[in-house]
């Protein structure tokens, strides 16, 4: 498939956790210019579904299993740069005394 200008392009972004215990975690997307702007994305919604999220809006896939094991559903900050063209997503620190694994986000 070829794509143009005014296409709205969805995309996902697979990590599975080894073990579920973290500090300082980030994950960072690097867009490709031209084709991707970071600035267009604004808002995260902590919702986890299979329904394509309108354009610009960020959420938890039908795969993700850390939001609900989180108890508190650990939402990530999302923070875009326009000069590096990315988008961070910062989830900060998890203790899980159980140390359970193979978590997806």
């Amino acid at each position: 498939m070829q794509i143009a200008p005014a296409y709205t392009l969805t995309y996902r972004l697979v990590y599975e956790l080894p073990i579920s215990d973290f500090e300082d975690f980030s994950i960072v997307d690097y867009l490709p210019l031209p084709v991707f702007f970071s600035t267009e994305l604004t808002t995260f919604d902590p919702t986890v579904s299979a329904a394509v999220p309108p354009a610009g809006t960020v959420k938890f896939g039908p795969a993700d299993t850390f939001y609900a094991y989180s108890g508190s559903g650990i939402v990530p900050t999302m923070t875009a740069d326009a000069v590096a063209n990315s988008v961070a997503f910062d989830y900060g620190d998890f203790d899980d005394p159980a140390n359970d694994q193979a978590y997806h986000g």
